[in-house]
């Protein structure tokens, strides 16, 4: 059996994400503090749902873009 634990982000939250290996977290919720809560090589892997509608604005470019991992992207 997989133990994956998961946890939602929370900005500034360290606590309860830091262990997890699946962090589940909106654009919107990253864009608070993600550079100072993550480093660029954090992540492995990137999912972006909506994805098609990432492409109408900079925020959520920026934000996927900052960190070195493999990118997919759901639409």
């Amino acid at each position: 059996m997989i133990n994956i634990k998961s946890v939602r982000y929370k900005p500034g939250k360290h606590g309860e994400w830091g262990g997890a290996s699946v962090v589940v977290a909106t654009i919107q919720s990253l864009n608070i503090h993600y550079k100072e809560d993550f480093t660029p090589g954090y992540f492995d892997l990137v999912f972006n749902d909506e994805c098609h509608r990432s492409i109408y604005g900079e925020l959520p470019r920026q934000v996927v873009e900052y960190f070195q991992a493999t990118r997919i992207g759901l639409t």
